[in-house]
């Protein structure tokens, strides 16, 4: 099995929350990872989402403070989109890396 990650940066304007993660979130730049396996027995290259991370930041500057969330990926869009809702700006910027494991 051949895993693959990849990485995003996405930007708030506003504070925002994650349904079902009961938590508010300051606005902000925040990495979002998503980790996919690839698919066997299949006649094209095709991955599975196994799982997507906002990496949220410490809220001073020690980094061991710093911690993962799992999310799901429809709910940081529909996020996204409230705050987009209130700015024209692109929110979305490739860091252009892809890790294989």
């Amino acid at each position: 099995m051949t895993l693959r990650s990849t990485k995003k940066t996405v930007v708030f304007h506003k504070p925002f929350t994650l349904e079902n993660t009961g938590e508010s979130f300051p606005s902000g730049q925040y990495v979002v990872e998503t980790v996919e396996e690839s698919l066997k027995d299949i006649s094209f290259i095709a991955f599975r989402r196994i799982h997507t991370l906002l990496n949220i930041p410490s809220p001073s500057s020690n980094i061991a403070l710093s911690r993962s969330l799992e999310i799901n990926p429809d709910h940081l869009d529909a996020a996204l989109k409230r705050d987009s809702a209130h700015t024209d700006t692109r929110h979305l910027t490739d860091l252009g890396q892809t890790e294989k494991c």
